[in-house]
């Protein structure tokens, strides 16, 4: 919307001869090569979007090991924390009579690998200032 205004200020400007022709030209024509490379990119990053977000279906072998690892884990949290989960991965649930339909995202297959259930090396304790090895 920039570019397009400011085209039309210097059309106003040529229009009330304030600039040459030759002037217009050279202005207009950096003008244009910016908005062309500014769409490339935008068509870039709609591209590049469209391929991010298509996400790849986890086997059964996968879903199987996950369930079991998710349930192990599952069991030692409270209520509360359990609740929060839940609500950080449904996107939507309908109920009806007959029904339950839940969507959501559960983020399964390559990075369970860097997923833990338990923090490590937490409550080691505190650093005190200006000190490099605390531990």
């Amino acid at each position: 919307m920039k570019i397009k205004a400011e085209e039309q200020r210097y059309i106003k400007l040529y229009g009330s001869e304030i600039i040459s022709m030759e002037q217009l030209e050279e202005a207009i024509g950096g003008l244009r090569l910016k908005r062309v490379g500014l769409e490339r990119q935008v068509s870039r990053a709609a591209e590049t979007k469209a391929q991010t977000d298509v996400f790849p279906l986890a086997t059964a072998d996968v879903l199987e090991s996950y369930s079991k690892r998710a349930e192990m884990g599952l069991q030692l949290l409270e209520f509360g924390k359990k609740r929060a989960i839940i609500e950080h991965c449904l996107d939507k649930v309908i109920a009806d009579q007959q029904e339950l339909r839940v969507y959501g995202y559960l983020p399964v297959g390559e990075q369970l690998n860097y997923v833990k259930f338990y923090s490590e090396g937490r409550n080691c304790g505190i650093a005190k200032r200006r000190e490099v090895d605390a531990v």
